[in-house]
C-alpha cells in the first residue's frame, strides 16, 4: 500500500491554494532512475529557475531512501526560493515605512 501524504498534512483539502505537492512542483524537477546493473537508485534534482540550487546525481541502496531524499531536497529548494529577497515586496515595505514616517 502506498501512502501519498503524511498524516495531518492534506494537500487535497479545500483551503489549500493550488496543488502544493513536492512531486508537482514545476520549478524543481526530480528524476529517479533504477540502475539494475549496480542495484542502486539514482536521483537527480534540477531547479530550472535557479540552476545554482540544482543538485548532482546521488545513488541510494533502496527506493524508499531515494524517494525520501527527493522529497526533502525538493522541499528544501522550494523553501530557499520562497525565502529569496523579493524586490517588489521590499519596495512596497519601504514605501509603507516612508508614509508612516512622513505622517508622524
Amino acid at each position: 500500500m502506498l501512502i501519498r501524504e503524511e498524516f495531518g498534512r492534506s494537500y487535497q483539502s479545500p483551503d489549500q491554494v493550488g496543488n502544493n505537492n513536492w512531486e508537482n512542483n514545476e520549478d524543481v524537477q526530480v528524476e529517479t532512475i533504477a540502475d539494475s546493473y549496480n542495484n542502486k537508485w539514482l536521483v537527480s534534482v534540477t531547479c530550472s529557475s535557479y540552476p545554482e540550487f540544482s543538485l548532482p546525481q546521488r545513488a541510494f541502496e533502496d527506493e524508499q531512501s531515494a524517494q525520501f531524499y527527493s522529497r526533502e531536497q525538493s522541499e528544501k529548494i522550494r523553501n530557499q526560493i520562497l525565502n529569496l529577497p523579493n524586490p517588489t515586496n521590499e519596495s512596497m515595505l519601504r514605501e509603507a515605512i516612508r508614509k508612516i514616517i512622513l505622517s508622524v
